[in-house]
């Protein structure tokens, strides 16, 4: 009985080596998300997402997807996700005020 229970650990431990070893495979980019799920690097949030599952989308004028926006905390930084590219559009700070009077 004892010998059964430690085959099927040793099988399912085996098992699930194989499984965890093809999900880090080149299914994963260097952030470790999940490229075949739609996943990408957020350098606002630090984490996976789904870019073209945001709020915020860019659609072209016959009705498909440009790009999806990230807006950071605050408002001043918006991170840009196209199919081909990823950047980053920022607010310039004002570099001088005025007496208001």
């Amino acid at each position: 009985m004892n010998s059964k229970i430690i085959l099927l650990i040793t099988i399912f431990i085996i098992n699930f080596q194989k499984a965890e070893s093809q999900t880090t495979s080149e299914n994963l980019d260097p952030n470790k998300c999940i490229r075949s799920a739609g996943h990408v690097w957020s350098d606002l949030k630090k984490d996976c997402i789904r870019a073209f599952e945001l709020p915020t989308q860019l659609i072209q004028k016959d009705n498909s997807y440009f790009a999806s926006m990230l807006f950071s905390a605050i408002g001043d930084t918006v991170e840009v996700f196209s199919k081909e590219s990823q950047f980053f559009i920022t607010r310039k700070k004002k570099l001088f005020c005025c007496d208001q009077r």
